[in-house]
């Protein structure tokens, strides 16, 4: 069964033996795993009244997190999904907000500011996003690590579907429903909807698959502790009208495999993601009248290739957009509303559009680190309401009414293997 996962701080780790009281170490000699692996810092970790205090940013990225740093205020907030920590330098206290809901816990030691860096005890980068932690006093090294409740079991429960002619069991009045973790494999022509509906995790394994669905999604992940799809050798084919999505998920999930997925939808998005989504591999091709993939919280892509033509945004997050690798090529074809410049300093027209028409967008940060990208959009080919950082990838971007590279807060491009076409 799911277990429900604590909201915050459930590690009680105040011990002042554990993380706090060990003022006889050398910072010098102060050891971090994470998972195993030793974490190397640029500003040693160090003891500030008993506590240790160690680099925010190595920490929180490591596990995935994104950081902001605020100077104004000198604050630094960190996102990962749903969650978002923030700390004031001097101050000894933690907030942390999940999907709206925010709670302050005092902290042993303020986090502080060295050689550029924000070190913040070692107490709070852990609880803060659920590690589990442990203390070698003899050693001075502190062993984190990702704390996880699946044991793999889900996987033991291995189901072949005929989409055509399914079991008694897993019929529904529009299609299918899945109420079981297990892995799925899903051959041949549905005219309906897969519905998920489980307390564990369910993989469903795209082999040959055509779904079509009139007024509701091809596939609906109403819930699942994460729900993944993976795409088989050869093609597979989901078709449907429903405003939401094609694909419609109220959970984690993640897209793998090594064959091609092809999604339409005449009415609505292609893919939509109440919570965090993941492309990992395969090929995907969208076809939508809004947004291309619109997700809540995090869009991440670690490989494989989207091709994306949609009349709204092609990639759209609430929150967050990752790319590491892959290969992203977008056309959003909304059509505009062209007059003329009321600016009498600037000669020309202006652009305005019932939908947004972007290419790649987001509103808390976007981080480019690798791949290839390829846009053409009708709006501004890659925008962000806040940060943005490019660390590498190759991107030939082409905008017909807006800009290339839109950023409303910082935007940073570092990387020798930057390569960037507007």
């Amino acid at each position: 069964m799911k277990k429900i996962k604590a909201f915050i701080l459930t590690l009680i780790l105040v011990l002042t033996s554990v993380l706090c009281g060990c003022e006889t170490a050398n910072a010098q000699e102060i050891t971090v795993r994470l998972n195993g692996e030793q974490l190397d810092f640029d500003v040693a970790p160090e003891i500030t009244d008993g506590c240790t205090m160690v680099p925010l940013r190595k920490i929180f990225e490591e596990i995935g997190a994104l950081v902001k740093w605020d100077a104004a205020n000198q604050t630094v907030n960190a996102r990962k999904g749903a969650k978002t920590v923030s700390m004031t330098i001097g101050e000894k206290a933690v907030t942390v907000t999940k999907n709206g809901a925010s709670e302050t816990v005092s902290l042993d030691a303020a986090p502080a500011l060295a050689s550029g860096r924000t070190l913040i005890p070692l107490r709070a980068a852990a609880e803060s996003f659920g590690l589990d932690v442990s203390w070698d006093n003899e050693t001075n090294t502190a062993e984190l690590n990702t704390v996880s409740d699946d044991d793999g079991s889900w996987k033991e429960n291995k189901v072949t579907v005929n989409l055509a002619s399914p079991d008694e069991s897993l019929k529904s009045d529009d299609g299918i429903k899945i109420t079981e973790g297990g892995d799925y494999t899903l051959e041949g022509t549905l005219h309906g909807s897969v519905t998920v509906s489980a307390d564990e995790k369910v993989n469903l394994r795209l082999n040959g698959a055509e779904i079509s669905a009139s007024g509701a999604p091809a596939i609906y992940i109403e819930s699942a502790d994460k729900a993944y799809i993976t795409v088989e050798d050869g093609k597979n084919i989901l078709t449907s009208d429903a405003d939401k999505g094609t694909v419609y998920s109220k959970d984690n999930l993640e897209i793998k495999g090594s064959g091609t997925l092809e999604i339409s939808n005449t009415a609505g998005n292609g893919i939509k993601s109440n919570d965090n989504l993941t492309v990992s591999n395969g090929k995907i091709t969208i076809n939508a009248a809004k947004n291309g993939i619109s997700v809540n919280d995090t869009f991440k892509m670690t490989g494989g290739q989207l091709d994306i033509e949609t009349v709204g945004d092609g990639i759209s997050s609430d929150s967050i957009v990752i790319i590491k690798d892959g290969e992203i090529n977008i056309k959003t074809t909304a059509e505009a509303t062209v007059t003329e410049s009321q600016n009498r300093f600037e000669e020309g027209t202006e652009a305005s559009f019932e939908t947004s028409s972007k290419g790649i967008k987001a509103d808390w940060m976007m981080k480019i680190s690798s791949g290839k990208i390829n846009v053409s959009s009708q709006e501004h080919a890659i925008h962000c309401a806040d940060e943005i950082e490019i660390d590498g990838g190759e991107m030939a971007l082409n905008s017909e009414y807006g800009k290339g590279i839109s950023g409303h807060g910082s935007v940073t491009v570092n990387g020798e293997s930057t390569v960037i076409d507007i």
